[in-house]
């Protein structure tokens, strides 16, 4: 019951008599503040930058962009997970070897010392998983609850061990330095966010410095010595159906000139766990949220904080983000623990008449609000700042005008529609109160217009045709009455980007069973590409331009076409490019391995073409 009422209220509190033997968690903070001694150059060469595994430094985390415009966290961290070998299968799903210091990166320590620290870090490891484990037991009966069942069912211990066969772990080693925080400058220690996983076990040292954002008001947690800071994260508030709260919280370091040292550990379901609304937290309304694959959307929200550049494509899993509100506050995409692939997209409806994109581009930003249906309602609450949304023209004077005409992004998380309050408004709700008002809005700002519109006649045309059943399966075409809707299927998402930005002029003549898609750089995923890889059949029509001629590039079913795309070329400072025949010294076959190494797509890319294809370093380039 405890444990209840910390969930529904603030989402943190303090777990005592964990049975973890203060020597052990005295070593671990020791053993952190030596490692984070070590000189720039030992340190850099801890750094992973494929496996989300080693160092990061100071300043390349930023948990809160909207306030920290001109540097990041005044922090280092160090990332520790579970050891899987590179030739391992789940070398994919956020896991990998760590990177462990040595002789070799760190010669200033012997190899005793070398020894001790990963002795240590390993030992410390099995421990929290083991209490995490436990805690699971104890959730699952603070869950139960909400049935309203008083006696004890031995069964309700059991509701997320299914989930928890094989979890997704890290351990961050963090430092932060003596710097004090100024929040009015945009200087954190750690900016403010929410956790996105399951529960996350924090150690920390005697120094303060942690807050927690409860209603109007930043609350201290002080340290309390022997006791771990317990708090749930976005995932299970998902679970719960919003019952439990995943609150915002954040670092400031105070100008007391000491140092801080903490241990956060993250504590996540299986990868492919199916995370969705348990039926005891369902109530009136249904869930909240749609089902989600819990390793899905930790890579979504991931990359972007940190050094790792992974990018995964989600096609190439089983379909499988949700951000708490927290009173307004607006989140990113960011957390220290995890690495993003890419953000979630969405379809807002407007009237050109009443709304265009035109008026969007004039105005930069505009309150989305309105919105009086529960289920375009609850998409706005999943929005979470920096989410992408195809801009969509609704009842156009003519069908050809009637489509996506360009995207925004969301500038701020769902916050009461104050529209709903105000009896002069055309979008009033006599049934909402200050205190309770049922209807949201967010904020959102222009990104881009389209060259051409991509009209609701012409993709249920496309839909109609291709094979596959990705368009078929968009939401526009079976809840065409909802003005907010959010897309599930990436590679629509790509295809409709790639169809807007690319090809406008070249679409009549392509194949409508094509199946495009493309290695996209997770800042730049509607404006600039990184590779795109294209599936053929044997019918000929594509061209490249080499000079001034268009040469036909032919097609083979058993290879891919890989075309070097802008961002790449921008990365390659014009080495390499889309049209360029020699690779200026480099070998193809080497740079395309380099290239899906780091996407994490060798293996990807390897099942689809078969041994007896043809092998990597033959795909035709042009």
């Amino acid at each position: 019951r405890a444990i209840h009422s910390a969930c529904t209220t603030t989402g943190f509190f303090y777990l005592i008599d964990h049975s973890i033997p203060p020597s052990l968690t005295t070593s671990v903070l020791h053993q952190s503040s030596l490692l984070f001694a070590l000189s720039p150059d030992e340190k850099n060469a801890l750094i992973d930058s494929v496996l989300q595994r080693g160092y990061t430094r100071f300043g390349e985390e930023k948990l809160d962009p909207l306030l920290q415009t001109k540097r990041g966290d005044t922090k280092e961290g160090y990332y520790i997970g579970k050891e899987v070998s590179i030739a391992e299968k789940d070398v994919k799903k956020l896991r990998g070897p760590n990177v462990w210091p040595s002789t070799v990166t760190c010669p200033s320590w012997t190899e005793d010392q070398c020894t001790e620290f990963r002795r240590v870090m390993e030992e410390y490891q099995r421990e929290v998983m083991r209490v995490c484990m436990d805690l699971l037991a104890v959730f699952s009966l603070a869950v139960g609850l909400f049935s309203g069942e008083e006696k004890f069912d031995e069964n309700k211990d059991r509701i997320f061990q299914p989930f928890f066969s094989d979890p997704t772990t890290m351990i961050r080693l963090l430092h932060y330095s003596d710097e004090p925080s100024v929040p009015e400058e945009g200087v954190f220690a750690c900016g403010a966010h929410s956790d996105y996983g399951m529960i996350t076990l924090l150690l920390t040292d005697d120094n303060p410095g942690l807050q927690v954002k409860l209603e109007d008001s930043w609350v201290d947690v002080p340290p309390q010595r022997g006791a771990f800071v317990v708090n749930i994260g976005d995932m299970f508030e998902r679970w719960t159906n919003g019952k439990f709260c995943s609150t915002v919280h954040r670092v400031i370091q105070p100008a007391s000139g000491l140092e801080r040292y903490s241990v956060p550990f993250f504590f996540e379901p299986d990868f492919d766990a199916l995370v969705e609304c348990l039926e005891m937290c369902r109530g009136e309304e249904g869930s909240k949220y749609p089902p989600i694959t819990a390793g899905s959307a930790t890579l979504k929200r991931s990359i972007s904080t940190s050094h790792t550049a992974l990018a995964f494509i989600e096609n190439t899993m089983p379909k499988r983000n949700h951000v708490s509100r927290n009173n307004g506050v607006a989140e990113t995409d960011n957390e220290t623990n995890n690495v993003e692939v890419s953000k979630q997209y969405f379809l807002l409806k407007s009237e050109p008449d009443d709304y265009s994109i035109s008026d969007l581009q004039r105005d930069g930003t505009e309150e989305w609000n309105g919105i009086r249906n529960y289920q375009a309602r609850n998409f706005l609450r999943t929005m979470k700042v920096g989410d992408r949304a195809f801009f969509y023209h609704s009842k156009a004077s003519t069908p050809d005008l009637t489509g996506i005409v360009g995207t925004c992004k969301i500038a701020r998380t769902a916050q009461p529609d104050v529209s709903a309050l105000d009896p002069n408004s055309e979008y009033y709700d006599a049934k909402c109160t200050k205190e309770n008002c049922r209807w949201d809005s967010v904020l959102v700002e222009y990104e881009q217009s389209f060259p051409v519109v991509l009209s609701l006649k012409e993709i249920k045309e496309i839909a109609r045709q291709e094979p596959t059943g990705i368009i078929a399966g968009l939401a526009l075409l079976k809840q065409s009455r909802l003005s907010v809707l959010r897309f599930y299927t990436s590679s629509l998402i790509m295809w409709l980007s790639q169809k807007a930005t690319l090809f406008p002029s070249a679409l009549p003549g392509v194949p409508k069973d094509i199946i495009l898609t493309a290695f996209l750089n997770k800042k730049y995923l509607l404006s600039g590409h990184m590779i795109t890889l294209l599936s053929m059949d044997d019918n000929p029509w594509l061209q490249g331009k080499l000079g001034d001629s268009l040469v036909d590039v032919p097609s083979h079913v058993a290879a891919f076409i890989v075309i070097m795309c802008d961002m790449f070329e921008q990365w390659t400072n014009g080495l390499l490019h889309c049209s360029s025949k020699e690779l200026r010294g480099t070998p193809f076959h080497s740079l395309l391995n380099w290239i899906l190494m780091q996407c994490g797509m060798l293996e990807w890319v390897a099942e689809r073409m078969g041994p007896n294809n043809l092998p990597l370093q033959r795909i035709g380039i042009y």
